[in-house]
């Protein structure tokens, strides 16, 4: 529809013929007026008339010969618009089966059409960093050309293998709510704004997420519903993931303590866990990995954010069995931390 604007307004500039600009005037006019549904199968039928021989398009090349600036014009926006090769071919807008005349099952191949194009955008931007080939991008090549000859082979070597995992597995890039997560809802609450014309409501989302493998996160998240305040809190828990040094025969092996705002927690190590008491905090626990202690709490009331302020604070100074030796110049096989309940006290597991 642009398009044909833009044609109309072109040969008002330049044509010299009045025909064809009091016809394009008229179709112009036409569009310009809101329309009903009969309208717009009218203007189709006009428009079909008018394309059906070709009787524009000849009219603006006969005119295009006579005017040689008009000529020069066309050609120069033909050139730049590679996109519209038929920009002067109005019969292509013309088409029978308008959006007016869609069958439902041609309606739904759009839909799904659509909905392929948008999960194949958002896989595109949920692709990890290492996984993007840099080599079909113009202006690293380009860069690339420009830093040498001798670079540029040196790039291209087949020989070299450049190691892009710098530490980390590709697939753990992707933090996805599959089965390695679980998420604990800790707090949901609303808050009002009262004004003088009405009352705002949000609402607050409190979630921890873990793997049971030492990597941990907490997201908090607001919005004018619970489900965008959800969606906003995972976010944020994706972003705050950590993790938490953890030994499997060991997880446990020295008491820890945090505390924030008036809420204590403590941990201490034992063989079996126990999780009687604070049934969230020991899922926590539990998400997190630390399966061999007993843990007690100190609160004069119950407060969520407190808690897991409280609790990022005790994991965050766990260590292992390895780094306390080496911080206390000990040998590992000299220090005895007692081996696990399930593990039958054999001697070849003490560490």
């Amino acid at each position: 529809m642009k398009n044909i604007g833009l044609t109309f307004k072109l040969v008002q500039q330049f044509s010299r013929s009045g025909t064809i600009v009091k016809t394009m005037q008229k179709i112009s006019d036409k569009f310009k007026v809101k329309q009903t549904v009969a309208d717009k199968q009218k203007l189709q039928s006009f428009l079909t008339e008018q394309t059906r021989d070709g009787s524009i398009k000849e009219t603006i090349d006969v005119t295009a010969k006579y005017d040689a600036e008009f000529k020069t014009f066309i050609k120069d926006y033909q050139a730049k618009h590679k996109q519209y090769p038929h920009i002067l071919d109005l019969s292509h807008y013309s088409r029978e089966n308008s959006t007016l005349s869609k069958s439902n099952q041609l309606r739904q191949e759009e839909i799904d059409m659509i909905e392929e194009f948008r999960n194949r955008k958002i896989k595109k931007i949920n692709e990890p960093i290492d996984l993007i080939d840099y080599s079909k991008d113009p202006e690293i090549n380009e860069a690339d050309e420009e830093a040498g000859e001798e670079d540029f082979t040196l790039h291209q070597d087949p020989y070299i293998q450049e190691d892009r995992n710098h530490g980390y597995k590709a697939k753990e890039m992707r933090m996805g709510l599959n089965d390695d997560f679980m998420i604990v809802l800790l707090d949901r609450d609303v808050t009002t704004q009262v004004t003088t014309l009405n009352r705002v409501n949000h609402f607050r989302y409190l979630i921890f997420m873990g793997n049971a493998n030492g990597l941990v996160g907490y997201g908090k998240g607001k919005g004018s519903d619970f489900e965008e305040a959800l969606d906003n809190a995972i976010l944020h828990c994706k972003r705050n993931l950590i993790a938490v040094p953890l030994d499997i025969f060991h997880t446990v092996p020295e008491p820890l303590e945090g505390h924030f705002n008036g809420f204590q927690i403590k941990i201490h190590p034992s063989r079996t866990f126990n999780p009687w008491g604070a049934p969230v905090l020991a899922s926590m626990l539990l998400l997190t990995g630390l399966r061999h202690c007993r843990f007690k709490t100190i609160s004069k009331k119950v407060n969520s954010y407190a808690l897991c302020m409280a609790y990022f604070r005790m994991i965050t100074k766990n260590r292992t069995p390895k780094d306390i030796c080496e911080q206390t110049g000990k040998k590992i096989y000299r220090e005895n931390w007692g081996a696990p309940y399930f593990l039958n006290h054999v001697s070849q597991n003490f560490l």
